[in-house]
């Protein structure tokens, strides 16, 4: 067989599948199950003998209900839900995909739906490949399939082998190329053109570092998941967006919480004379478990910190206000919170930046992971406005490609005359 043809079959189909999938007409439907049943089987087992001690824990505080014995019972309770969850995970957990002329929509549920997503056609760029590190410690990996929008980007089926990852992900983006091309052929109608018009501008196989915006041919479109909502003054605009409440980031958030401040918060009892334990901490060994607890408690109150921060972002307010003579940027929390203002005589041009994944590998707390948690996994865009001494005036972050595409567009037509 030539290279030619080999190039244009693609990747072969394996002789087994995990993944179940069903062709009619121009819908394409994909069933995974997770099988993660090794994994899980653990689990379970782990999970029958650690009943058997918090059992016995809840006992204790029940009948000694001290501070002390809550304390320490805390880590172990919070172990037993995350495990049990995992578990849960691994034997049940359900995705679906279905590819029509619509777009994408993506449901997982374990039991009841956890995750819909449903993303127009126009914006979805491509089905990719992503590795995520399953063990720390091993450095194994696992694989799946990164469907790239101009909005978050949607993963799923982890765990499938190389040769029917690759097949897959052909066929995903044979299917892809088929459905644009006959939405291309027909007549749409006038509210899909202006969702279809964002998409040539984005070259599919392009992975942005940095490019230079230029106002485009028709107004760009938000994209469907934007959390920015644009609002129009007398002589100004801006653009501002509300903190959403992640459940799946402030349940995180309350396990790590719940197990590492409860660990540390029993070794600060025992300093603090508070523990019912025969010989207590003194002198010289007093002093080097006050020193050894410090980083440990530091990190804790970091995790204490983040936590608040996930509740508290129902009432985030992330405002950026265009004037006729400047950019005025506000944090506020409950309306209270820091201000932020340049100055605007004339700009070269706005660059879109796609911020590179800073961070140790196999390092589990960071401040890159955290921002991530708290602003959303994929707002790793940034538009930056630069002067004409080729410096940054400013920069809006934590934006995903879509947002950044279509609040560029909006200054460059708005603000016309700072780029003269």
């Amino acid at each position: 067989m030539s290279m030619s043809q080999t190039e244009v079959q693609g990747p072969a189909k394996p002789r087994r599948l995990t993944v179940a999938i069903e062709r009619s007409g121009d819908r394409l439907g994909l069933r995974y199950r997770s099988r993660e049943w090794g994994g899980g089987g653990f689990m379970l087992l782990w999970l029958i003998g650690w009943t058997v001690g918090c059992v016995f824990l809840a006992g204790m505080v029940i009948q000694e209900p001290q501070l002390f014995n809550i304390l320490f019972a805390v880590p172990f309770w919070a172990s037993w839900f995350f495990v049990f969850f995992m578990m849960l995970k691994s034997f049940f957990q359900r995705e679906e995909l279905l590819l029509d002329r619509e777009g994408a929509t993506y449901v997982r549920r374990v039991f009841f739906p956890l995750k819909v997503r449903a993303v127009p056609l126009g914006e979805v760029r491509s089905f990719d490949q992503y590795t995520k590190v399953t063990d720390r410690e091993s450095g194994s990996c696992q694989s799946g399939i990164e469907i790239r929008t101009l909005g978050l980007p949607i993963r799923m089926a982890q765990g499938l082998s190389g040769p029917e990852l690759d097949w897959l992900q052909s066929q995903l983006n044979d299917h892809l190329s088929a459905l644009r091309g006959a939405k291309t052929a027909r007549e749409t109608h006038p509210q899909e053109t202006t969702a279809a018009a964002a998409c040539p501008a984005v070259p599919e196989a392009e992975d942005v570092a940095c490019t230079v915006l230029s106002v485009a041919a028709s107004p760009v479109s938000p994209p469907s998941d934007c959390c920015w909502v644009r609002f129009d003054g007398f002589d100004d605009f801006g653009f501002v967006k509300r903190g959403r409440l992640g459940c799946a980031t402030v349940l995180g958030l309350a396990f790590l919480n719940a197990f590492w401040n409860g660990i540390v918060s029993v070794f600060v009892l025992a300093l603090c004379g508070a523990a019912p334990i025969d010989n207590p901490p003194e002198g010289a060994m007093w002093w080097g478990m006050l020193v050894f607890l410090i980083p440990f408690e530091v990190i804790g109150l970091i995790m204490f910190v983040a936590f608040l921060a996930a509740l508290l972002q129902p009432v985030h307010r992330t405002v950026w206000n265009f004037t006729r003579r400047g950019v005025d940027h506000r944090q506020t929390w409950l309306g209270v919170g820091p201000r932020w203002t340049w100055d605007v005589e004339s700009l070269d041009r706005i660059e879109l930046r796609r911020d590179a994944k800073r961070g140790r590998r196999g390092s589990s707390f960071s401040d890159q992971s955290l921002a991530a948690a708290l602003r959303g996994e994929g707002r790793c865009y940034r538009l930056s406005l630069v002067d004409n001494n080729n410096a940054e005036l400013c920069s809006l972050s934590g934006l995903t490609e879509g947002e950044a595409r279509w609040i560029g567009d909006i200054v460059l037509r708005e603000r016309a005359v700072w780029f003269r």
